[in-house]
């Protein structure tokens, strides 16, 4: 995929996530759409390829978060790198374990995201039926992105 294209999903993904996705909230869960196109194109590509793209998404959705500046970017690039680091030892990755790596990586986004919540001394709501939600919420919208990149490249890529 061209860099130009990552970019500018990206930054359709922030600007849905920041005025859209609250509307689209289920038991206090909104959906992380940004987290979520990471995870995928980390499964797909090396993070010696995507870094910049982890860390660009991480720095303009920290200007939206009311947290401390780097607390989402530094959660955000340690999940992807453990996912990363995760895959390479896999030769060939089908749709259940990339499934099963985005789920493992919203777990680690979370729980990094408390963790250093709590290591800054600001108290982040953590509740285990919570953060079961939300890998769920977010592995749903994750088919909802296979399915349409799928569609788009039959639509687009047909012989």
């Amino acid at each position: 995929m061209k860099p130009f294209l990552i970019i500018l999903i990206l930054l359709l993904a922030i600007i849905l996530q920041t005025t859209a996705a609250p509307f689209l909230s289920i038991s206090g869960n909104s959906p992380n759409l940004v987290l979520v196109l990471i995870l995928i194109l980390v499964t797909f590509k090396d993070f010696k390829e995507i870094w910049w793209n982890v860390v660009l998404a991480g720095l303009f959705l920290e200007l939206f978060s009311g947290l401390i500046f780097g607390l989402i970017s530094l959660s955000l690039i340690g999940s992807v790198y453990l996912i990363d680091w995760l895959k390479k030892n896999f030769s060939t990755i089908k749709f259940w374990l990339r499934t099963g790596f985005i789920g493992l990586g919203i777990l680690a986004y979370n729980l990094l995201l408390i963790s250093l919540g709590r290591l800054f001394h600001i108290d982040l709501f953590f509740n285990l039926k919570y953060l079961f939600i939300n890998i769920i919420y977010n592995l749903l919208i994750m088919i909802i992105f296979f399915f349409l990149g799928y569609v788009a490249k039959k639509v687009f890529y047909q012989k």
